[in-house]
């Protein structure tokens, strides 16, 4: 599936940081989050949060999985 999503220009360099410091591109780094997003449950830590602190913690979460990706 092939998911057009919009973001602010802040939002948007923000994603490119990250995806650079881990060595990952935007388009890898969105879908693990998404992927991350629809396997919680309501009593994981990303529930109720906003959407850079969701990012966040995908991110930490799954920092290692990155730099294999790369």
């Amino acid at each position: 599936m092939t998911l057009h999503i919009e973001l602010s220009d802040e939002e948007t360099r923000s994603l490119e940081r990250k995806a650079k410091g881990l060595g990952t591109t935007v388009e890898q780094l969105a879908s693990s989050a998404v992927r991350n997003l629809l396997q919680e449950t309501p009593d994981q830590p990303t529930s109720g949060m906003d959407v850079d602190a969701a990012i966040e913690f995908v991110v930490r979460k799954n920092k290692e999985l990155y730099k294999r990706l790369a």
